[in-house]
């Protein structure tokens, strides 16, 4: 008897689990169709990404624009001179 319950918890277990993930699918379909249309709306939950896997793992992590590293991996550091 405690076999047949534990296997009907199982059960429910795994269809309650499955749901989750089939709404969670639907989600991100509908959020993909969002940031599809706003590329800066998307930009900006990459960056709020990056903050959250830095908070979770108690990390620094800093992002360096494209605009500020040669092709050859060297920097490129703006200089401003004033006269």
């Amino acid at each position: 008897m405690s076999k047949q319950a534990e296997a009907v918890q199982e059960k429910e277990a795994r269809i309650t689990k499955a749901d989750g993930e089939y709404q969670a699918s639907k989600k991100f379909a509908e959020a993909a169709q969002l940031y599809k249309g706003s590329p800066e709306a998307l930009r900006l939950r990459e960056l709020q990404t990056y903050q959250e896997i830095g908070t979770e793992h108690n990390t620094l992590m800093m992002v360096i624009p494209a605009s500020m590293a040669n092709p050859d991996g060297s920097w490129v550091l703006p200089i401003v001179i004033t006269s």
